[in-house]
């Protein structure tokens, strides 16, 4: 075999090794996508009355704005006490609560406490946006 016949075999088995790693890379990517080999039938639904036609979507309410400082409690910027708060994070189930230096530690440790057992899922940030 000469030095030509043996780069012409080398080439010929190259383009095949990397043509057949081309064709598996395409068949694992598009298999299971419809778009592989043969053809999978999917069973569609078709809602048959009108509350299925069209979902009822909640949009989730925001979570209620408090801030502890050292005047107390607040609810959206205004004075309120810790019953009225609870009542009013309910709706959305979450509270963002901002604490500043000079809040209450006592003031602090009620709110959370009396948050968490209203199920009120409370996130709690040192620092109040400016």
């Amino acid at each position: 075999m000469s030095k030509k016949d043996k780069r012409r075999s080398r080439f010929i088995l190259g383009a095949a090794v990397g043509a057949a790693l081309v064709i598996m890379a395409l068949y694992w990517r598009c298999s299971g996508r419809g778009a592989g080999v043969g053809s999978e039938k999917k069973n569609v639904s078709v809602p048959t009355s009108t509350s299925q036609a069209t979902p009822t979507k909640k949009t989730p309410t925001p979570p209620c704005e408090l801030r502890l400082d050292s005047e107390g409690l607040k609810l959206d910027r205004n004075p309120v006490e810790l019953t009225i708060a609870v009542t009013a994070c309910k709706k959305s189930g979450k509270a963002n609560l901002f604490i500043t230096g000079g809040a209450n530690y006592t003031k602090l440790q009620n709110t959370l406490a009396t948050l968490k057992q209203a199920n009120i899922q409370v996130t709690e940030n040192r620092k109040h946006p400016k």
